[in-house]
């Protein structure tokens, strides 16, 4: 468990040191537009603490790394499916919660992901600085790296 980061605790310093609204990324275009809420900078911040904590502890490559969320609740299933999507070694990231079908082309959703640590590895290459919500900034690190993501069908998360 990692102590997360509240956007009420982000200081002008920390918020100019890892986030640029104008951060050029080459041919990508930005998925958002406008500049990322108190709220989204600090999730990436948790995300990226998450990361870097896995990164500390020396892990194996192929160790799976779960982000969960708060307001997101497992399914009842969640672990005899979640054993499936384990036992499928082609994965780099799994999304958990399922997304509505008109939300879906263009969402990352979050809120319950499993990471392959040599994905973790990557991303924190390149995460920082960065330009967008965790969803989008998720979206953009996956076309860098050219990473698989699968999502879990059936969904084993989902937000309340």
């Amino acid at each position: 468990m990692i102590a997360p980061t509240w956007e009420d605790e982000l200081s002008s310093e920390t918020i100019f040191n890892v986030y640029d609204p104008y951060l050029y990324r080459g041919a990508i275009p930005p998925f958002k537009s406008g500049t990322a809420s108190l709220k989204e900078i600090s999730l990436v911040l948790n995300y990226v603490a998450v990361f870097q904590h896995a990164a500390a502890a020396n892990l194996d490559d192929s160790v799976i790394i779960l982000v969960l969320e708060s307001g997101t609740t497992l399914h009842r299933q969640f672990l005899p499916n979640l054993q499936k999507i384990l036992e499928e070694p082609t994965w780099d990231c799994v999304r958990l919660i399922g997304e509505s079908e008109e939300r879906a082309e263009n969402s990352f959703p979050t809120g319950a992901i499993l990471f392959r640590m040599e994905f973790v590895r990557k991303l924190l290459k390149t995460i920082m600085p960065f330009r967008e919500s965790i969803d989008a900034e998720l979206r953009f690190q996956v076309m860098l790296h050219k990473a698989k993501v699968v999502m879990a069908s059936p969904p084993l998360a989902a937000r309340i």
